[in-house]
């Protein structure tokens, strides 16, 4: 995994549900990885719902510009799998308001400078899952090492967690 200087990062203060950053325009995230490891039912292994949104807005200027926030998210990851390396991380792009494909960009896309390809020097990798809803089709991607040894076992039971929670066909 990468190890980014704290300089080209925002500082992190640990909240109940994750963490939170301000960013130098004044914009407040909320970074959280829920646990679905009861819910999904797989004993001993550990897998997170990830999640990030924008809990308080100062500045309406792009905090994605200036290279902290991805700095800030790839060094969450990094740190997550370091601590965690069996863990596994479910990632539900919304596209209810069209912004789903910059979301990946932002956030998966390989062909860019995004979150993953930050966070990642050759030992994860991307899943897609499908993920459809009566109305919409999301994107949805399992982020995991691909040394896990219970790599088919979890995206087994997120396959059925997803097809029984989003009624997949």
């Amino acid at each position: 995994m990468t190890t980014l200087n704290s300089s080209s990062r925002y500082s992190l203060t640990e909240a109940p549900n994750g963490y939170i950053f301000t960013t130098d325009y004044g914009n407040e995230y909320l970074v959280t990885f829920s646990d679905l490891t009861s819910i999904i039912n797989l004993k001993g292994l550990k897998i997170y719902d990830f999640g990030i949104e924008v809990i308080k807005r100062n500045s309406v200027k792009n905090d994605k510009f200036n290279g902290k926030l991805k700095n800030t998210i790839a060094a969450l990851l990094s740190q997550l799998f370091f601590k965690q390396p069996e863990c596994a991380i479910l990632i539900i792009l919304d596209t209810t308001d069209n912004k789903h494909q910059a979301r990946y960009r932002m956030f998966l896309s390989l062909k860019h400078n995004s979150w993953f390809k930050q966070s990642n020097n050759g030992e994860l990798e991307i899943i897609d899952l499908p993920l459809r809803d009566r109305e919409f089709e999301n994107i949805c991607f399992l982020l995991i090492r691909k040394q896990n040894p219970h790599l088919q076992d979890i995206q087994s039971a997120l396959t059925e967690y997803l097809n029984l929670s989003f009624g997949n066909n």
